[in-house]
This record gives structure tokens, C-alpha cells and sequence, in this order.
């Protein structure tokens, strides 16, 4: 009770599996970035889990695991809210209760009924239009294994199996995302695979991979961590491909800071 009364001692500390009511302190900086540049973020629930009871074990295993990725993104939204304040809306979508603003959900994100349950991430900077994702909570953010049974005329379906959650991972990678304005740019790491096939002819060229991401609207450009103090700050993503060299202490501590700063690194090994 002493420690409680003071504001200075004050801490969260989550005991709960999987710690799902807190979040990374990098997903607390990206929030606070937010809150600093104006923006406004919104998280749209759509989908239902059908009530009723299912026969199979395994369709009534699959029924409890969407239900309870629905209650953990439920729950690690309204945590985003908390740390976000006025700038962060949650809205739950009804479609019995408020069929118009559902129904107009819908159409603004493409939803359709086949995807299940999602949570569409959209963001406003100020003056910008409103950016979207959407996210299958099922695919985009669990790892859902299906146990391999026993063979026989009588075995029973596998059951399925919700080994993580990645709510915040794929919330926070969405967010991050939404937030680069103009052309994404990936930058190709020099340096550490001096055999590096670029061919866009060979079937092992990665020439095949650069054409198909300047396609997508990818600036790519090649890039040299030596004599750099940082990874570009327009950085979309970093790949870093087949590497043959090792790379030295100072190099990999950059591209670790840039990951910890919320920035994603591709490593292809073959």
C-alpha cells in the first residue's frame, strides 16, 4: 500500500501469459512519435466468431482460438489507447447494433465476409489522407500449428494449437508502415557476399527480386554501412543478401539499432 501511494514507485508489472497488457518500449516510442506529429490512428474490428456449438472437436478447438485472438487484440488495443490518448480510436464494428457504420467499414476497407476477423490499422499525419491495413487475426497475427496424429481408419482430425500471438509485432509493424510517405525505399547491403548473383536471366539471380520490388513502388538503392554512422533514416527496409563475410561488430550494431528504432532488416541465407 506504501509503495502504491507514491507516484514515483508507480510501475505496471504483468504477470499475465505472454505479458498480452503490455507492450515493447519501442511500441510506446512509436506512440509518442505519433502524439508528437499530430497524427490521428484508428483500429477497426470487423468480423464476428460464429456463436452456436460445434460437433468436431477440431472446428470447436478453431472457434475458441478466434475468439480468444479476438479478446487479446481487444485487449492489447485498448492498451495502445492508453498510451496513445485522444490520438488512438477503437471502434468495434456491430453489424447488428450499428449496421450503417459497419456497412460503410466495409466498402472503405474491402472487407469481405471470408476473411474472419481483422483489424484494419489506419492512420492520418495532418493534411495527409487516411493509410490502411488490414490484418487477418488468424494469419496475420497468431502462429496456429495443427499436431500431427497418429494414422488409422479412426483417427480423429488434429486439433490446432495457438502457440504465439503477434498482435503487437504485426500492430506496430502496420503503424510504422503507414507513417512513410512517397516512395518506400530498400536499401541493398555492399559489402558481404562478393559472389552475389544479380542476374535477373539466372534463377538464382536477385536481379528477378530487385525488378519485382522497383515494380511494387520500391525505390531500391545499393548502400555501404562502412563509414556510415546510421542506416538511412528513409529506410523502408535493409537487405542484406546471402552474406559471405562476416560482418564486423560495428556494422551489425547499426543495423540492431535500426531494428530497435522500429525498422525491419531482411537476412537471406543459402
Amino acid at each position: 500500500v506504501w509503495v502504491a501511494s507514491r507516484p514515483a514507485l508507480k510501475a505496471l508489472i504483468d504477470l499475465t501469459p505472454q505479458r498480452v497488457n503490455s507492450v515493447d518500449p519501442a511500441t510506446e516510442d512509436l506512440l509518442r512519435d505519433l502524439r508528437a506529429r499530430e497524427a490521428e490512428v484508428q483500429f477497426h474490428l470487423l468480423g464476428e466468431v460464429p456463436p452456436g456449438y460445434a460437433a468436431e472437436d477440431d472446428v470447436r478447438q478453431g472457434l475458441a482460438i478466434r475468439r480468444q485472438l479476438f479478446e487479446l487484440t481487444r485487449t492489447l488495443l485498448l492498451r495502445y489507447q492508453a498510451l496513445g490518448g485522444d490520438a488512438v480510436t477503437i471502434v468495434d464494428h456491430d453489424f447488428y447494433r450499428e449496421p450503417q457504420a459497419a456497412r460503410e467499414a466495409v466498402q472503405r476497407f474491402d472487407y469481405k465476409a471470408e476473411e474472419n476477423e481483422v483489424v484494419v490499422v489506419a492512420v492520418r499525419l495532418p493534411g495527409k489522407e487516411w493509410r490502411h491495413r488490414k490484418l487477418s487475426l488468424v494469419s496475420d497475427l497468431a502462429r496456429i500449428e495443427l499436431p500431427s496424429t497418429p494414422g488409422g481408419p479412426m483417427r480423429a482430425a488434429p486439433l490446432p494449437v495457438l502457440k504465439d500471438y503477434k498482435g503487437e509485432a504485426g500492430i506496430s509493424s502496420a503503424m510504422k508502415s503507414l507513417l512513410v510517405t512517397g516512395t518506400p525505399v530498400a536499401y541493398v547491403l555492399r559489402g558481404y557476399s562478393p559472389d552475389l548473383d544479380l542476374s535477373v536471366d539466372s534463377p538464382r539471380g536477385y536481379g528477378v527480386l530487385l525488378a519485382a520490388l522497383a515494380r511494387s513502388g520500391f525505390d531500391v538503392r545499393d548502400f555501404d554501412l562502412r563509414g556510415q554512422s546510421t542506416v538511412p533514416a528513409d529506410a523502408a527496409v535493409v537487405l542484406l543478401l546471402e552474406p559471405r563475410n562476416e560482418l564486423p561488430d560495428r556494422d551489425a550494431q547499426l543495423l540492431f539499432d535500426y531494428v530497435q528504432r522500429g525498422g525491419r532488416v531482411l537476412v537471406n541465407y543459402s
